[in-house]
């Protein structure tokens, strides 16, 4: 019987130094990855794969549910020869697209950070560089023909909801999926990253 009590005495002792340790957090680091879905215009749709994707973000807590910080990522998203080529062996090289992007966050926890389990919302604007690499392949006389690629710097608006489970008070993993919307000089385009990674 002491043994019991002792022990269950011992868990909550540890339950309080793990609510201190939370309460007493002021920054979150987040690294993760994941798969990138190519949501419009059609011609980005029809033109490139599901692409893959991985940020390196940083929050600082202005209360105990609401951080602000900074996102940094790259999204990559192949060329999808399937929807265009009519020809034998065109050996095509190139195509890919890349964004680059730098967002501002705000993020904001629906339960107390000392939760196991705690969902939140986020957004923010950011910029990002958008590339596309020069796209080589040969055309039906079998002469190589290249196009040469394209940059631009656009401004983004990003959203999205994620969960978050605490291993311990020190870190966690998260799975979150993010609406990305990119002002470009044609048509706007936007993709859903959705990552999966780990936060301290």
């Amino acid at each position: 019987m002491k043994t019991t009590l002792a022990f269950m005495a011992a868990l909550v002792l540890a339950a309080g130094l793990d609510t201190v340790q939370a309460q007493d957090r002021k920054f979150e680091w987040l690294v993760g990855g994941g798969i990138d879905s190519p949501l419009g215009p059609n011609e980005f749709k029809d033109t490139f794969q599901t692409g893959w994707t991985v940020k390196l973000a940083g929050g600082y807590y202005l209360t105990p549910q609401f951080t602000v910080g900074a996102n940094v990522s790259i999204n990559r998203f192949a060329f999808d020869e399937d929807n265009f080529v009519t020809i034998d062996n065109p050996d095509i090289s190139g195509g890919d697209l890349s964004v680059f992007e730098f967002a501002g966050v705000g993020k904001y926890y629906l339960m107390p950070m000392t939760k196991v389990v705690n969902f939140y919302v986020l957004g923010g604007p950011g910029i990002a560089h958008f590339r596309i690499s020069d796209f080589k392949f040969r055309n039906i006389a079998g002469e190589p023909v290249t196009v040469e690629g394209s940059n631009e710097t656009d401004f983004m608006l990003t959203a999205g909801a994620g969960v978050k489970y605490n291993v311990t008070s020190r870190w966690g993993v998260f799975v979150e999926g993010r609406y990305s919307h990119l002002f470009t000089e044609s048509d706007d385009t936007s993709y859903l990253p959705i990552r999966i990674g780990v936060v301290i």
